[in-house]
């Protein structure tokens, strides 16, 4: 949908994004699985299911890889953009976080 395809290419919804996964890191805790249950749940209003908790962790994991080989500095919103790389186990969260902030169940109330 273009909504979608609008807030996914978005440098703003990229800096919320990051600012939910650092909220989900400091309330969900160390352990990723924990983390990707909170971020569903704050997201959705309901518990992720346990195939949505393993693909997710799954995803983390797979943009996690991603961002150690090619290093990216985060978003910033105002001022000069960032030349220092982001933590990757950080990043892949965010792409986590963007991607459910993107989501049609978001976006659309049933």
């Amino acid at each position: 949908s273009p909504q979608s395809l609008l807030l996914m290419n978005s440098a703003t919804m990229r800096v919320h994004a990051q600012q939910f996964a650092q909220r989900v890191q400091s309330e969900g805790g160390k352990d990723l699985p924990d983390q990707v249950r909170l971020a569903w749940r704050l997201v959705n209003g309901r518990n992720a299911s346990e195939s949505d908790v393993q693909e997710s962790v799954e995803f983390v994991q797979s943009q996690t890889e991603f961002y150690k080989v090619n290093p990216t500095p985060l978003e910033v919103q105002l001022g000069a953009p960032s030349k220092t790389p982001g933590d990757p186990a950080f990043l892949g969260l965010t792409a986590l976080c963007h991607a459910l902030m993107s989501s049609n169940a978001l976006l659309y109330v049933d």
